[in-house]
């Protein structure tokens, strides 16, 4: 690789898929540490290529260990992404259905829902060309088609994330254990109003980037931005004026901390409904608008 810069997709996979067998064998090993101090240069310098996707960091191989380190500090999302949530509708357009694995739910249960997960710890799985019979595609090439909303971040995202696409799906129900911060509210406020409208979706997460991605047709991109945007005080007040809360309540929530015991379901049903009144408000005088632009061409 230091003469050509890169080696094939089937030698990459063959080095992948050999960790096991090459952690059993010293010589193996030694050739293998030249190889991953090589691939980290490459990374600190901020090449790709289908070396990267060699690169493992699920379990500790002392000979993987430049690789690793150079990607967690140098990687991007695209590098680091590990989790791919896909609802059932968007799973039926994925031309590489084998990546992803049923996550069935209670059928007992009303409204619970199964979807699709990929995890992968594998670096650059989110790019990596996958071979089917009707071509060659990657998961980013698939994920182009959508607006993309960046959503969590920090050291709680996978779960997080979890619990927002779960939500979203009719998978899981409201509940305050799933808040990390104040700032998380209005995610699972989105969430919610997503399953309500029968919005899908798509959630991408990266641990060891430490955020994720929102993944909705462009058609509902407007209102989920709109929701996103909405501030937290609006929130507040108008559950406030619904006594779902009382000031205190409403003081500690706008000082940015969370409440003991806060009816978190209530508060994100009256948002819920609070923002599908606005919306709907909106598009009608979007619309009020259209037709007065109309209105003087028809009398010429």
């Amino acid at each position: 690789m230091e003469t050509k810069g890169d080696i094939a997709l089937e030698e990459a996979d063959e080095i992948y898929f050999s960790r096991q067998e090459i952690n059993s064998s010293n010589k193996l090993i030694n050739a293998a540490k030249n190889w991953y101090e090589v691939v980290a240069q490459k990374i600190e310098q901020g090449k790709r290529g289908n070396f990267i996707f060699t690169v493992d960091l699920s379990v500790y191989f002392e000979f993987m260990e430049p690789a690793q380190r150079a990607i967690k500090k140098y990687g991007n999302f695209q590098d680091l992404c590990d989790t791919i949530m896909i609802n059932q509708k968007f799973y039926s357009l994925i031309p590489f259905k084998h990546l992803f694995n049923k996550v069935e739910m209670n059928p007992r249960v009303p409204g619970i829902g199964a979807y699709y997960e990929m995890e992968s710890t594998r670096i650059g799985m989110y790019y990596y060309p996958v071979k089917t019979e009707k071509g060659t595609y990657s998961i980013s090439q698939f994920l182009k088609k959508f607006y993309s909303i960046p959503v969590f971040s920090g050291m709680h995202v996978g779960s997080s994330s979890f619990m927002f696409f779960e939500i979203s799906a009719g998978s899981r129900g409201i509940s305050a254990s799933v808040l990390k911060s104040v700032g998380d509210i209005k995610y699972y406020i989105l969430a919610e109003f997503m399953r309500q409208k029968d919005i899908p979706c798509i959630v991408a997460s990266a641990f060891y980037d430490r955020s994720s991605l929102l993944f909705v047709e462009k058609e509902n991109s407007i209102v989920v931005k709109r929701i996103l945007e909405t501030p937290l005080e609006r929130l507040v007040e108008n559950a406030l004026a619904k006594n779902v809360i009382d000031e205190q309540t409403a003081k500690i929530l706008l000082s940015n901390k969370l409440v003991p015991h806060f009816p978190f379901q209530k508060f994100v049903d009256v948002s819920v409904e609070y923002l599908d009144e606005t919306n709907e408000m909106k598009i009608r005088v979007m619309q009020d608008m259209a037709e007065e632009l109309e209105w003087p061409e028809e009398i010429r």
